[in-house]
């Protein structure tokens, strides 16, 4: 028997290969055009494979449904903000055909940052937010007037309820944000915050949460519209690893992964700034044990098939869709 050339065995192992069609197919769900780069994409993907998955990228917005394999991770579909119905259309279309990860309505759920105000009305410790409906007349400043917490604030923030990154976040004063934030209420829901002062000293810290698991933190610096992003490896504190875990207990859906961002608000409190449960970034580059520990929570799905749909004992509670 003639033993394979290293170039056949590079082409049985390649995926898509006859070889990796036995092996549990893996779809990392991406956009067509990153508006930034992807620092996990490249070893997630090469990590999968050593696992022994068929693991491909396929794009939301530039293949159909039927391009996914059984199971399908969402990783940097970070342009969904831009053309919302049509992901959610994508989602939907994708719930009746793979096991998504996260989960269809955990996704329709955070994918509006209308959760601050609910899980804050489950008593969790939210950084305080005004949510202003599309096409609401009133003035900022006559917002800031009528809320004490943004009325105290020296700085504020206001953004989009429906976005990501960066994106149309401006930092300010009633006056200067004035225009901006009208700008965004014509647009659509809109958030005001008051400026978390903290965020530029002791930083904002990210948990990621594994299948329920806390892995690995990071420091981020503050993002406002035109700002690099700085990123640091922590130590989660006790307190703020108990946190995390708290808030992620409190969605009635499985989730697979979850980026907990926390910050001090000054007074000695872990407030929640965001809980990101679409396409966060989850620092894999920074953390080996993160790493293989998401690598190996994909491999047991995919070869159990184990289904996104199954709940995780939260039994009838939903998110009232």
């Amino acid at each position: 028997m003639t033993t394979p050339s290293a170039g056949e065995r590079a082409a049985l192992d390649a995926p898509g290969s006859r070889r990796h069609r036995s092996r549990p197919v893996v779809s990392l769900v991406t956009c067509a055009r990153l508006p930034e780069p992807d620092a996990d994409a490249e070893l997630l993907l090469e990590s999968l494979i050593a696992a022994k998955l068929d693991a491909t990228w396929v794009a939301w917005d530039d293949a159909p449904v039927a391009a996914l394999g059984p199971t399908t991770v969402l990783r940097s579909t970070w342009n969904y903000y831009r053309d919302l119905p049509a992901f959610l259309s994508w989602v939907n279309a994708s719930e009746t055909t793979t096991s998504l990860w996260n989960p269809a309505p955990v996704v329709r759920w955070n994918a509006h940052k209308g959760y601050l105000s609910t899980l804050a009305e489950r008593g969790l410790p939210v950084v305080p937010t005004i949510l202003v409906p599309r096409g609401d007349v009133r003035a900022l400043g006559e917002w800031v007037d009528a809320h004490p917490t943004l009325r105290d604030a020296e700085d504020l923030v206001v953004k989009p309820a429906v976005s990501a990154g960066s994106f149309r976040t401006e930092r300010g004063s009633t006056a200067t944000l004035g225009a901006h934030f009208a700008s965004l209420v014509r647009d659509g829901d809109t958030l005001i915050q008051p400026y978390q002062h903290e965020v530029t000293t002791s930083g904002e810290r990210c948990l990621i949460v594994l299948d329920g698991e806390v892995t690995h933190a990071v420091r981020k610096s503050p993002r406002f519209s035109t700002d690099a992003e700085s990123i640091t490896r922590v130590q989660p504190s006790d307190a703020e690893r108990a946190l995390a875990l708290a808030i992620v207990a409190t969605i009635p859906h499985p989730l697979l992964y979850a980026r907990v961002d926390l910050i001090d608000d000054g007074a000695g409190n872990l407030r929640l700034m965001e809980l990101e449960l679409i396409e966060p970034s989850l620092f894999l580059n920074t953390s080996t044990e993160g790493l293989w520990r998401f690598v190996d929570l994909i491999a047991t799905r995919a070869r159990s098939g184990n289904s996104s749909r199954r709940r995780n004992g939260n039994e009838g509670e939903d998110f009232g869709e």
